[in-house]
């Protein structure tokens, strides 16, 4: 999954708790291959991400207001995630300036989540057991922004 917050000023001083995040990219389980393959059955993005030497690519909004943000992917590791608080969550944040490179003003990022907010310990796709076999998977957190347009990966 990958967020962007939105920093009044120089995101060097941006205080964490006060960031809220809107997504602009996710992935999660793609399809199931069968249970027999691996153990958590199918292909999802960590396999993905694997696949491209721990690369991924994420398209930053065209529409977006000029200025300072934070961009954080975060994978979170669902291997015991059948247990509360299971789940591992391993994001990652940088800072980045966007500029416009079309006349006129980008939109401003809208309905942001504070981090404590994104997801909890028990929200489907949190607390799920993916070592039997599931119907599908519900990517956690809130809707990707209506003007964010993911990117297909490689070995996708």
């Amino acid at each position: 999954m990958t967020y962007l917050a939105q920093c009044e000023g120089s995101c060097a001083d941006a205080k964490k708790d006060d960031l809220e995040w809107v997504k602009i990219d996710e992935l999660g389980w793609l399809n199931s291959t069968g249970w027999n393959v691996i153990d958590l059955g199918g292909t999802w993005a960590a396999n993905v991400l694997i696949a491209n030497g721990f690369s991924w690519v994420v398209r930053i909004p065209e529409v977006l207001e000029e200025g300072s943000y934070v961009l954080r992917h975060e994978i979170i590791a669902l291997h015991v995630a059948e247990k509360v608080d299971g789940a591992q969550a391993y994001p990652q944040c940088v800072n980045i300036r966007v500029a416009r490179k079309t006349d006129g003003e980008g939109r401003r990022l809208e309905g942001g989540l504070k981090g404590e907010k994104l997801y909890g310990s028990r929200d489907e796709g949190i607390l799920v057991d993916v070592h039997g076999k599931i119907e599908g998977y519900k990517i956690p957190g809130p809707a990707v922004w209506a003007y964010a347009t993911p990117v297909k990966q490689a070995n996708q």
